[in-house]
Order: structure tokens, then C-alpha cells, then sequence
């Protein structure tokens, strides 16, 4: 039986990173993510701007459902991973500098140009990968609407990724928390606990909420990386 662990982490008014939900489901299908939303609306969830995810076709139908209005931002590591991989190893290094220009912009005409340029260079050698490039590079560039100092914080899942291994390492590789550990319940309960994994604030952000239940308003919600056993 496929198992995944689902997990939402959202920022706050405040800037701060917060863990909303660890769910285990039976696998990433539509139905698991829409009942993680609906979980997480029910519990106050308000005023989702965007959703940071991989290309994922069951979480953009259950944000679509769930989230009305919340634009997306595809992963920008695992969507050069994916344009990579239509590239020969023998010659990935070169085009992989070229390729992390486009998403070393601060502002999205930059970014577009060089990836023009990009395109051109490389659609008669890696027609596939040119492809795949041009069919995500808008969603892969959203990141650039938000001010300079935020940007390299929401183009990526990294800090999910980083919570999962952490996740991990204090449960054995289970998913199971051990007794005692921060998280015992294996949920987000009011999604305030930081649990000892340290999120830093996003920058340029000032104390604006108590922290509490009324933290879950206001916040940009970001997907989680997810493993299937």
C-alpha cells in the first residue's frame, strides 16, 4: 500500500513560517489533498495568496477546489531537475549554469529575456527540454511579483524538504513521532507550534498578530515535499 506524509507549512502576518499540518494519507491522490485543505479552512485558514508546489496534477485540483484565488509558484529546483533531465549528463553542467540564470533575476523581463535566449540556443539540440521549459516557466517565475527581499524565500519547497528530513531523523524514518518529542500528536493542532525546527521570519516583516489561532488568517500556504513508501 502506497503511503505519503502530507505537510503544509504556511507564513503568517508576522513573516514567520509555521507548520500547519503533518497528515498521513493513503497515497497523494485528489481526494487526500482536498480534505487536507478543507481541513485547514475549517480550522481558520484565511487569505491564501499563493500555493509553492511541484507540478503535481492532485494539487492543483484540490487548490483550485479549496483555495479559489491563491496563484501557484512551481518548485524552481525541482522544475530545473525536471528541464535537466530531457539533457545528457555529459553536457548538463553547462546548460544547468545557463538555465539557473533565468531564476537569479530579481525582476521577470530579465528572467523572460534569458530564458528567450536560452530557448533559442538549445531547441534544435534538447527540443524536449525546451518544451518543458517554456510549458512552466510562467508558473516557475511568479515568485518575481513579490518584493526583492521575499523572492528567494517562495520559489522553492527547500524548506519543506529540510522539515521532512527533520521529521525523519527525530521519528527513525517511520513518520511516527517518539514519545517526548516536539509534535507528539502528528498534527498541526493550532499550527503556532514551531516544534523546535527553528523557521526563521521572512524579511522586511514587522510583529503585526498575537500568536495563536489568529496567526492561521492572513498567510501564504506552501506544500509540502512528500514521500510514498
Amino acid at each position: 500500500m502506497d503511503l505519503a506524509l502530507l505537510v503544509a507549512v504556511g507564513v503568517n502576518a508576522e513573516g514567520y513560517r509555521e507548520v500547519l499540518v503533518v497528515e498521513p494519507a493513503g497515497g497523494e491522490r485528489k481526494g487526500a489533498w482536498r480534505n487536507l485543505l478543507k481541513g485547514l479552512v475549517e480550522r481558520g485558514l484565511r487569505g491564501v495568496r499563493r500555493v509553492i508546489s511541484d507540478d503535481h496534477p492532485s494539487i492543483r485540483q484540490a487548490v483550485m477546489a479549496g483555495l479559489p484565488g491563491a496563484s501557484g509558484q512551481r518548485g524552481v529546483a525541482h522544475f530545473v531537475r525536471n528541464v535537466l533531465a530531457h539533457v545528457p549528463q555529459s553536457e548538463r553542467g553547462v546548460v544547468a549554469e545557463e538555465l539557473q540564470e533565468v531564476f537569479v533575476a530579481r525582476r521577470r523581463g530579465t528572467a523572460e529575456s534569458l530564458a528567450r535566449g536560452f530557448v533559442e540556443r538549445y531547441r534544435d539540440r534538447f527540443e524536449r527540454a525546451v518544451e518543458v521549459l517554456a510549458q512552466g516557466l510562467g508558473e516557475a517565475l511568479t515568485y518575481l511579483d513579490f518584493p526583492s527581499g521575499h523572492q528567494r524565500h517562495i520559489k522553492s519547497t527547500n524548506v519543506l524538504e529540510r522539515l521532512i528530513r527533520e521529521v525523519k531523523r527525530r521519528t527513525g524514518g517511520w513518520g511516527l513521532p517518539r514519545r517526548g518529542e516536539p509534535g507528539e500528536s502528528g498534527h498541526g493542532g493550532d499550527a503556532e507550534g514551531h516544534g523546535g525546527l527553528g523557521f526563521p521570519a521572512l524579511p522586511g516583516h514587522e510583529p503585526a498578530l498575537g500568536r495563536g489561532r489568529e496567526t492561521h488568517k492572513n498567510r501564504d500556504l506552501t506544500r509540502s515535499y512528500s514521500s510514498t513508501n
